[in-house]
């Protein structure tokens, strides 16, 4: 048997997970009679794409230029029927299409935001999300995170424009709460290498904060899945 590439050894495939979460988030659009979808922290686009080939209606929205750019090269290679938007997560509100059926809040979107947007923020999938829809919110377990203290984490590799593109972390700790975080995508094509750099801060919201702060912008806790160092929220929305 051939030995695996090296970065099989280091990183599962972002393709790999998005379909995973696809697969599991379309199961829940089903069992809950979801079909139009928003992805309000899209990414490079592939989980957007990912729920479109399971059947549902995707909307997505990404505020940084170059993942917006790489999720429309995704989204116009494979003509997914996804609708892209470059608009921030504090801009949600003004997206068209609303009310959806379900919407997404992946990847640490609410520690992006911090405190109090990721409250404001919460407020406003509560209207974008028709009554008794649904919300998935993402966010690693910030305690575990915190006590680990991090500073290098391998991600994914992911195919993009034929070149393999893969993602790692550098992280540095401010405070208590506060964590610095260097994303690296580093791809190879017409014979060198390349290099992409996003800097982002994250705001650390613990367990019991997220629930509190679900609970008052009217979301109701329907499920907890856990991920590896992550968890899900299954939320229902109420008058």
């Amino acid at each position: 048997m051939l030995p695996r590439p090296f970065w099989q050894r280091l990183y599962t495939t972002d393709e790999q997970e998005a379909e995973q979460a696809a697969q599991r988030l379309a199961a829940l659009a089903r069992a809950h009679g979801a079909q139009r979808v928003l992805d309000g922290h899209a990414g490079v686009g592939h989980r957007a794409v990912a729920l479109a080939a399971a059947g549902l209606d995707v909307t997505a929205a990404e505020a940084d230029e170059w993942r917006f750019a790489t999720a429309a090269r995704l989204v116009r290679a494979t003509h997914a029927p996804v609708t892209l938007y470059r608009l921030g997560m504090t801009r949600l509100a003004n997206i068209e299409g609303a009310p959806f059926d379900m919407a997404l809040l992946l990847d640490d979107a609410l520690a992006l935001v911090g405190q109090p947007a990721a409250a404001r923020l919460l407020d406003t999938m509560h209207r974008v999300v028709r009554p008794g829809g649904l919300l998935v919110v993402g966010l690693r377990d910030w305690e575990q995170h915190l006590r680990r203290r991090e500073t290098f984490i391998p991600r994914q590799v992911a195919r993009v424009n034929g070149s393999r593109l893969f993602m790692f972390e550098a992280w540095e700790y401010t405070d208590k709460r506060m964590a610095h975080c260097s994303h690296f995508y580093v791809s190879f094509g017409a014979s060198k290498w390349h290099v992409e750099v996003r800097e982002m801060l994250y705001e650390a919201i613990f367990r019991d904060e997220a629930e509190q702060a679900f609970a008052a912008a009217g979301w109701r806790i329907l499920e907890e899945i856990t991920l590896d160092d992550r968890r899900w929220w299954v939320l229902r929305s109420t008058p």
